[in-house]
């Protein structure tokens, strides 16, 4: 009896090993790769990776704070479509909202101001990155303290949204009262895959203009058909060479049943932009097969 006891137990042991195992190996392999790809770069690096299969996350410096620069788009158009504001609804845009001297395809495309429906300028904000787009929907939404008070709603004190992208291009210190920890936006990004904060045809068409996005590197050393939803931001450069953010947050498909949440959040770099945007390609490149191999 004694040993058919004994026998269970090592079955169990082995079984939970077997599964146990290869979340620790990940992490290892994680580690190694991270190492290489940031070895001499003269930056500061914030990772977040959680696996939806598995329950999993990773972290670098997951508690840091790092300025979002345009990520922060990302919770205001979440928090704008909470409000139940159709996709279809039509917003009136005054010339003299579209500031000049700030990135704006839309000031471009509509010097004088036009009527566009809500889609067509979260498409603007998130696929684009437009700046005053950015802020027509954040007044929309109510301002930084309403978008604030939404993450708090969610359960998340590790973003702060307290300035428009006006105020931004006012000042480069700015910046950096609208952070993130690796952390914070990994849960955002969690709650967002999971389907926990919008309606199915929200959903569907937040992530579809994610998967369509026409900034950032991630997907540079990635095979064709794998699938990122994501949102970037850049700081520019300051008088001392300093780039103060560089991101890339998202969402990578793996596979049909794989999904990873990713943020790879880069600051006080004072390497070349082709050097920062590569070691984000370089990094989702490692997650990809590191999890890829982890299945």
């Amino acid at each position: 009896m004694y040993g058919i006891r004994f026998l269970h137990l090592t079955l169990c042991i082995v079984f939970l090993l077997s599964h146990i195992s290869p979340t620790y190996a990940q992490k290892k392999e994680i580690r190694e790769a991270i190492k290489e790809i940031v070895s001499e770069k003269n930056l500061t690096l914030g990772l977040g990776i959680y696996d939806f299969q598995t329950g999993k996350s990773f972290f670098i410096n997951g508690n840091q704070r790092f300025p979002m620069q345009s990520v922060y788009k990302f919770p205001i158009v979440l928090a704008l479509l909470e409000q139940n504001n159709a996709l279809s609804d039509t917003l009136v845009i005054q010339s003299k909202e579209l500031h000049p001297n700030t990135w704006s395809p839309l000031r471009e495309n509509y010097p004088n101001g036009t009527a566009l429906p809500l889609a067509r300028l979260i498409q603007y904000v998130i696929a684009q990155s437009d700046n005053n787009a950015s802020d027509i929907l954040l007044k929309k939404a109510g301002g930084p303290d309403s978008v604030q008070n939404y993450l708090y709603r969610k359960g998340m004190t590790g973003i702060q949204i307290k300035n428009s992208e006006h105020e931004i291009q006012s000042s480069w210190n700015v910046q950096f009262d609208n952070w993130t920890t690796p952390k914070g936006i990994i849960q955002l990004l969690e709650l967002f895959g999971e389907k926990k904060l919008l309606n199915t045809e929200s959903y569907n068409f937040l992530w579809e203009t994610m998967a369509n996005i026409s900034t950032g590197s991630i997907k540079k050393y990635l095979p064709n058909d794998v699938i990122v939803a994501r949102k970037t931001g850049h700081s520019g450069r300051n008088e001392e060479g300093v780039i103060a953010a560089i991101n890339d947050v998202g969402i990578m498909k793996i596979s049909r049943y794989q999904k990873i949440a990713y943020a790879i959040l880069v600051a006080n770099s004072t390497e070349t932009s082709e050097t920062n945007y590569d070691l984000i390609a370089r990094i989702g490149e490692a997650i990809f097969h590191i999890f890829q191999n982890g299945q």
